[in-house]
């Protein structure tokens, strides 16, 4: 097909024991594409562009080769994921639920209506927090948007919300590590159903926990650390140039001094053979 050729519809290649796709990098599908339920270690040959994109139950490592646009759900549930490598930039839903990430490293920058990584093995929300001067984007409102709902129950081994992608509404069901950011309190819980409410807070409670607070401040400190050690480095390495430049000179002198030396020394066995060459006639 012709590079930016537009399919209309939907395209659905589920169940079908695939190992690889055909290819269809450089089309653009205006409507769903599916590949759920096969075979699949990769997304090579995936199109750049689609409406809806579906991987889910497959045997991904990584969404590598999979679509850069995608602007409705991405879902890819099921895999084998170790890493969001090749996820979409923005998105409006993304569930990657029963996989095997332990890190939101190279997720979507903004999800804007819900985020699911349910059941993996987070052991941070490292790269889930996407600041301002990395990525913004405003509705049709003005207002700028952050996502509705992030969803990560099932994850036992998470120690800390810091870095959690900034949202109105957050789902975990680790109740110690609620209480750590003290909303381990019914007054806490989301407006909602008793079984959906029971593990929902409000991002804006987050923001207030002394524990919260404590961990954004170290972030934010963490680049004027870094330039701190960065200037010290610097000029640790400007004073061992100047140590290697010294001694370079030195070595050079030494060895036009040692060079004088040798000269002299040959200048006075000439003398020497000439004063007894003459001493004998």
């Amino acid at each position: 097909m012709p590079d930016g050729f537009v399919i209309e519809g939907n395209i659905d290649l589920s169940d079908r024991g695939l190992t690889k796709l055909p290819n269809m990098s450089n089309v653009r599908i205006a409507g769903e594409f599916t590949i759920s339920r096969n075979k699949l270690t990769t997304l090579e040959g995936a199109p750049k562009y689609c409406h809806d994109f579906y991987c889910n139950q497959n045997e991904l490592t990584s969404l590598k080769h999979g679509p850069k646009g995608v602007f409705g759900h991405y879902v890819a549930w099921g895999n084998k994921l170790t890493t969001l490598e090749g996820a979409p930039e923005r998105v409006r839903y993304f569930d990657c639920k029963r996989n095997n990430l332990t890190s939101l490293k190279y997720g979507p920058k903004l999800v804007t209506e819900e985020y699911s990584v349910d059941n993996n093995d987070l052991k941070s929300l490292e790269g889930g927090f996407c600041p301002e001067s990395e990525y913004v984007s405003y509705d049709m409102d003005g207002e700028r948007e952050i996502c509705n709902r992030f969803s990560f129950e099932g994850n036992k081994n998470l120690k800390s919300l810091h870095q959690m992608p900034e949202c109105n509404k957050f789902y975990c069901d680790n109740r110690e590590l609620l209480g750590e950011y003290e909303l381990d309190d019914v007054s806490k819980w989301v407006d909602g159903p008793a079984d959906d409410a029971e593990y929902g807070r409000y991002y804006d409670d987050l923001k207030e926990s002394p524990k919260f607070k404590k961990e954004q401040k170290e972030y934010e400190e963490i680049p004027d650390k870094v330039e701190h050690k960065l200037t010290s480095l610097k000029r640790k390495l400007i004073e061992i140039k100047k140590e290697e430049y010294k001694e370079k000179i030195q070595k050079k002198n030494d060895n036009k001094e040692h060079d004088t030396n040798i000269r002299q020394m040959s200048n006075n066995t000439k003398q020497k053979i000439m004063n007894n060459k003459k001493s004998r006639d």
